[in-house]
């Protein structure tokens, strides 16, 4: 059970993989749309030496199978030639997911996923570039993007989904983890591009999110509330106690060369080929307890069974290739994108189809 807790590192990707893109901005009040449905499926991890295995149930002894269908959004508007302000819902929410052989065949095997993401909000400032851009360059782009990372809700309530799974026995509206980290965070993203020719560039992203404060164990994931109450209830005798957990940041890197070519007239055809880097620190526990019972034994009791965990790693590679329609009366752009894990360490191996469909509007003359 204690597998779901590096889930959401391999959801990190939904993220960069919808918005790592290049260091081009949105010209002045010129707005973009996204709609991102991806499938996410996978049935192997990392373990802690890096080996891809079959991810294994310590509930059941079965190989869990991971399939998710989430959709996605954003909007993005040029407020000038440079600055270009964003709202970006990836992950966005899940339509649909199953984790089978999570539990004993005793009870319903199937578990779900069904929470919402978090609202990235923030503004991308295109420092090197076009003639708008205060230094202005032909050879080269550079773009930061600060913003934060705002939750939508607590999550799921672990311990009344625990209280409902002793009672019953039965899975079926179980969700055993978080789509998101459902806390406070502060993010910048960093964005600089070569240009090598007309048609042809490479692109360096990287991004850090920081979340600020702990979170209560209850709105963590099902296996750590099962766990906090298993060690918990021997020595709950007149003793109250509470778990929280650090999530500390997620860092993210990525080179992508990328190939733009028209293919019609105002059709443009673009393949990238990112290499993403992305990891995470261990969660770090806090416990406290009160009452006129052994304090002191539940302490030790949770200290032990919540050693600070180890930190996540994974590489993917995400070909990808678009078609941007000009010439539509509603310019349009799609998308189709693949994610495939390469290395990892702690961290769930999950591969995640994407399909993004782009429209672009105008409010005014541009610049």
């Amino acid at each position: 059970m204690r597998k779901f807790i590096v889930l959401g590192l391999a959801l990190v990707l939904l993220s960069s993989a919808l918005f790592a893109d290049d260091a081009l901005v949105m010209p002045a009040r010129v707005g973009r749309f996204y709609l991102a449905p991806s499938f996410i499926f996978g049935t192997d991890t990392f373990n802690a030496s890096g080996d891809r295995v079959l991810d294994i149930s310590a509930m059941s002894g079965g190989i869990m199978e991971k399939k998710m269908f989430n959709l996605g959004a954003a909007l993005e508007y040029g407020v000038n030639g440079w600055i270009t302000g964003a709202i970006q819902w990836a992950p966005g929410f899940n339509l649909w997911s199953t984790i089978d052989n999570v539990f004993p065949e005793a009870a319903e095997n199937d578990a779900r996923l069904s929470d919402l993401g978090d609202l990235f909000v923030g503004a991308k400032m295109q420092l090197i570039g076009n003639p708008a851009a205060p230094a202005p360059n032909e050879r080269m782009r550079l773009a930061i993007a600060p913003g934060v990372k705002i939750p939508l809700g607590k999550g799921p309530d672990f311990a009344e989904q625990f209280t409902n799974f002793q009672t019953t026995g039965n899975t079926d509206s179980l969700t055993v983890s978080t789509l998101d980290k459902h806390i406070f965070g502060l993010g910048l993203r960093s964005y600089f591009d070569i240009i090598i020719n007309e048609r042809f560039f490479v692109n360096f992203y990287n991004e850090v999110l920081a979340y600020t404060s702990d979170k209560d164990l209850k709105y963590t994931s099902f296996a750590e509330y099962a766990r906090f109450m298993t060690v918990f209830g021997p020595v709950s005798t007149n003793v109250e106690a509470n778990g929280t957990a650090r999530y500390g940041y997620d860092l993210t890197f990525e080179i992508e060369p990328k190939f733009t070519t028209p293919v019609a007239e105002r059709t443009i055809f673009t393949f990238g080929l990112p290499v993403r880097y992305v990891t995470s620190p261990g969660r770090k526990y806090t416990f406290t307890a009160t009452g006129t019972g052994d304090t002191d034994a539940a302490l030790t009791a949770l200290q032990a069974a919540f050693p600070d965990g180890a930190s996540s790693h994974i590489i993917t590679l995400a070909p990808n290739i678009s078609t941007f329609f000009m010439g539509w009366p509603i310019p349009m752009e799609f998308k189709l994108t693949y994610s495939m894990p390469l290395r990892g360490q702690n961290a769930v191996a999950n591969s995640v189809i994407g399909f993004q469909i782009r429209l672009y509007f105008r409010t005014g003359s541009g610049d």
